[in-house]
């Protein structure tokens, strides 16, 4: 499977996401759902993500992510 960048062309929402995982591996982690549009190779479409808030704060600053 190859790994393609999804560029962000419009962030529609971000919501806090809240989910109990029983491992400690992800415990202390705070979640977002973010509602977004993006174009992957001329492909648009809207999707809900959830990303950590650490991970949402570096794909919206370098504008796309690795899916």
């Amino acid at each position: 499977m190859n790994v393609l960048e999804h560029y962000i062309k419009e962030i529609h929402s971000v919501d806090p996401y809240d989910v109990s995982f029983d491992t400690k591996e992800f415990a202390h982690k705070k979640f977002v759902k973010v509602d977004v549009t993006t174009n992957c190779y001329g492909t648009t479409r809207r999707t809900d993500e959830i990303f950590s808030v650490a991970e949402w704060e570096k794909i919206k600053k370098q504008g796309f992510w690795m899916s």
